[in-house]
């Protein structure tokens, strides 16, 4: 039957369970310091004074905001291509979303769009890196700068990518990650948020002190899901089971995989579940994976710039380009396509599953039209085209070529 390659790779090792069971058993002190533990080794390997480990992401943006004084009002400025609940979060504060376009090559924000943007109310810019990829953050800090604007740098996808010689996260006044289950960190969910501003710091952990410990049921729901999860994405389990299953849903497939891995729309009833700590047992996670971050992120790397030889020059084929001195983690390998829905299909019955992420124009949702004063156009695009490539780590190099020659044939176009 041959190997079939899944889209994406789940991973929850066996030392990863015993992490998670070795922090259930522990008690007192030795249980109490486990976030502190991950805290200060976080903010060390990023290159910050401080870090706050969070519920998630999108409590991260929350506090980041909070933290720095957001009001009702209150104008950011962002890229139009991002994850829907960035847009809700900052409506649940009655902050007022501005949108500006990407940089089609790798689609980060870009910087010549931002000034004629900047009005009286803004206050704001949320600096995104983008499928692992760091955007132009010195053009961005220099507006910033000559407007006397804050910069919060939304670092969620871009665990251990580098901009200049510096990790991401630690480059603007405050910074955050998300370490849910597709990023390159997976704690059961949650989120950390970074700075050098002690304040700042302070703040955040004051907005948090009342938050309610993570319940047990839903920790153990989490380590239950992401362990089948994990089980199903196996190479030998998936080419058994999940990918004949994935055939037979036909197209339900792609129903089922939003229902599993894609966020639901931001709610203030919703976000109060939200307000919960980071468990001992999320720390230890975070502590056993941060030590290997780094040779996990240059495998990933390492199997990205294959396909990138492999693919360069293909025509009708666009690859992302890094901005000068940005150190790409390839958390997504992404590329644009014309004929996406084709290629998607015609790799689909060779074995390979592709697909199309969720990230989107947010200029262009329904739901966020009042705030949308321009095209957007390169977003728009973006999210019309883009097609994600396996690369995670259990992928042979033969894997990779395979799927390079299967594009490069060309017989889907």
């Amino acid at each position: 039957m041959g190997t079939k390659i899944c889209r994406g790779r789940v991973i929850f090792t066996g030392a990863m369970f015993g992490s998670f069971l070795s922090a259930c058993f522990k008690r007192g002190r030795r249980r109490n310091r486990l976030a502190g533990d991950f805290e200060n080794a976080f903010a060390g390997y990023v290159g910050t004074r401080q870090a706050i480990a969070v519920s998630s992401g999108k409590m991260a943006l929350y506090l980041c905001l909070k933290a720095l004084g957001a009001v009702k009002g209150d104008e950011i400025i962002l890229a139009s291509y991002t994850v829907p609940e960035v847009i809700d979060v900052i409506l649940l504060l009655e902050m007022r979303p501005v949108f500006v376009d990407i940089i089609p090559e790798n689609a980060t924000m870009d910087p010549a769009a931002i000034e004629n943007k900047i009005g009286a109310r803004t206050k704001f810019i949320l600096m995104t890196h983008m499928h692992g990829c760091p955007c132009r953050v010195d053009d961005i800090l220099e507006i910033s700068g000559k407007h006397g604007l804050t910069v919060i740098e939304d670092a969620a996808q871009a665990l251990g990518a580098e901009y200049k010689g510096k990790k991401t996260g630690g480059c603007a006044k405050i910074g955050y990650f998300s370490f849910g289950m597709l990023k390159n960190m997976n704690t059961l969910g949650g989120g950390m948020i970074v700075t050098d501003d002690e304040h700042l710091a302070a703040g955040v952990r004051k907005l948090t002190a009342h938050f309610r410990p993570l319940p047990r049921k839903e920790l153990f729901k989490r380590l239950i899901t992401s362990m089948l999860v994990s089980w199903v994405t196996h190479p030998v389990i998936f080419s058994f089971f999940g990918y004949p299953g994935l055939v037979l849903l036909g197209a339900g497939k792609e129903a089922l995989l939003e229902t599993v891995f894609q966020a639901r729309p931001v709610t203030a009833d919703g976000f109060s579940g939200l307000e919960v700590g980071f468990s001992p047992e999320q720390a230890a996670l975070g502590i056993a994976q941060l030590a290997r971050i780094d040779i996990l992120n240059a495998e990933r790397i390492k199997k990205a710039r294959l396909l990138d030889r492999c693919l360069s020059g293909v025509s009708g084929i666009s690859l992302i380009t890094p901005p000068p001195g940005a150190k790409n983690i390839y958390l997504n390998y992404v590329i644009r396509v014309k004929q996406r829905n084709k290629l998607i299909g015609y790799l689909f019955r060779q074995g390979i599953d592709a697909g199309h992420g969720f990230v989107v124009s947010c200029a262009h949702q329904d739901r966020f039209l009042k705030f949308s004063g321009e095209n957007c156009g390169n977003s728009r695009e973006f999210e019309d085209e883009n097609v994600y490539l396996p690369v995670y780590d259990e992928l042979r190099p033969g894997d990779i070529t395979r799927m390079a020659r299967l594009i490069q044939e060309g017989v889907w176009n």
